[in-house]
């Protein structure tokens, strides 16, 4: 199903193109469907996380030790 593998790609670069655009921090993504979005701050992440998640938008907030200090985000999955 080659559609559904073209969609995703689609989707995943215009996820990427519209964050870039917007001036977010996406660090190095490209050419994924999983994009971070680079906050810094830990408590920072965890609150944007659970305000997307009230807009129906499943967003997982990262932070030390699974990212390395000062270098917190919201790690968004496309589908």
């Amino acid at each position: 199903e080659p559609e559904r593998l073209n969609t995703l790609r689609h989707r995943s670069q215009l996820l990427l193109n519209l964050l870039n655009k917007a001036g977010i921090n996406t660090g190095e993504s490209h050419e994924s469907p999983i994009i971070p979005v680079i906050v810094g701050d830990e408590d920072l992440s965890i609150h944007v996380s659970m305000l997307l998640r009230k807009k129906g938008i499943y967003a997982l907030p990262l932070f030390y030790p699974a990212v390395k200090k000062r270098q917190a985000r919201i790690r968004f999955f496309v589908s």
